[in-house]
């Protein structure tokens, strides 16, 4: 509950797939040394390590704007008040 209100739906459901969310940011950390380490072709070890920078950051957008629209809308709260 947040002052009343209940958690907006993509917080409530980051926050009940929190450990899903744990293995794929440690699997995206681990798999480019992965890609460079044990990939032969160049080309394909940059693609790999590609796609994880990518799925990182998409994570990376997506947890940011789940777990701080209850922090802005507290905020916008306080302020409305005064």
């Amino acid at each position: 509950m947040l002052g009343g209100k209940p958690l907006p739906e993509l917080t409530k459901f980051v926050l009940q797939t929190k450990f899903i969310w744990l293995s794929l940011s440690v699997l995206c950390a681990v798999l480019p040394f992965g890609f460079a380490l044990f990939v032969r072709r160049t080309s394909i070890a940059i693609y790999g390590i590609s796609a994880a920078t990518l799925v990182q950051t998409i994570q990376m957008i997506f947890l940011w704007t789940a777990l701080t629209t209850p922090l802005v809308s507290i905020f916008s709260g306080m302020s409305g008040a005064g």
